[in-house]
C-alpha cells in the first residue's frame, strides 16, 4: 500500500470538510471587475473575511471588534436594549471574535459592546 488509501473504517468515519480558501492574488483591480461580474463573488469574499475575523485569523483590538459588533447590530436595525442577557450572549458569539470573547470573559457583552454602540452616529 502506498500510504494514501484510508483502511475502510477510517474512510467511512472521516467527515469531509468545505472550506474556502482565496489563494489567487490579483490586482485590486481585476479582484473588483470580478465582483461587478459576479454578485456572488462579494458575498464568498465577505464571507471567508468574517469567519477569518471571527475565528482570529484576522487579529483585532478588543475595543475595534466591540466597535465592529456594535456598526454590525445598528447596521441591522436591532436594539441592545430589546435583548435579555441571554439572547445577547448569543449575538455576540455570532459577532464577536472568539479569542475577543474569551479575554473579556468576566465581561457581558452589554458591558463591552453597549457603550460603543450608545456613541454611534449612523
Amino acid at each position: 500500500s502506498s500510504g494514501i488509501n484510508a483502511e475502510y473504517g477510517q474512510a467511512k468515519s472521516d467527515q469531509p470538510i468545505i472550506m474556502l480558501m482565496r489563494n489567487v492574488f490579483c490586482p485590486l483591480s481585476q479582484e473588483k471587475m470580478l465582483i461587478q461580474r459576479d454578485p456572488q463573488a462579494r458575498y464568498y469574499l465577505t464571507a471567508e473575511a468574517m469567519f477569518n475575523f471571527l475565528t482570529g485569523r484576522y487579529p483585532v483590538e478588543d475595543e475595534l471588534a466591540f466597535k465592529l459588533a456594535a456598526i454590525q447590530l445598528k447596521m441591522e436595525g436591532k436594539k441592545m436594549s430589546n435583548f435579555p442577557p441571554r439572547t445577547l450572549q448569543n449575538i455576540a458569539n455570532q459577532i464577536l471574535p472568539w479569542d475577543v470573547i474569551k479575554r473579556n470573559k468576566k465581561q457581558s457583552p452589554t458591558a463591552t459592546v453597549t457603550p460603543t454602540y450608545n456613541h454611534l452616529q449612523l
